[in-house]
């Protein structure tokens, strides 16, 4: 049986609910959840060091960031 696609909705449905446990075991709200989480993905976008253990997404996300800027500048 092949996996089932997760749609926009259900993907955003998952992550409110991750968002929703990690904030309520960290007695902080949702939005700072996700302002940390930000926070945490813009600094390994600009570490200047290499981080192989990066997920493909972050890395793919750091090179477009790196890639955009360079074409800012």
């Amino acid at each position: 049986m092949a996996p089932a696609l997760k749609t926009s909705v259900t993907l955003r449905e998952e992550l409110e609910a991750s968002v929703r446990e990690i904030s309520a075991a960290a007695n902080i709200t949702m939005s700072e959840v996700m302002n940390r989480a930000i926070e945490q993905m813009v600094e390994m976008i600009d570490c200047k060091e290499s981080a192989p253990n990066l997920t493909p997404w972050t890395r793919l996300f750091r090179e477009q960031v790196r890639l955009a800027r360079k074409k800012q500048k």
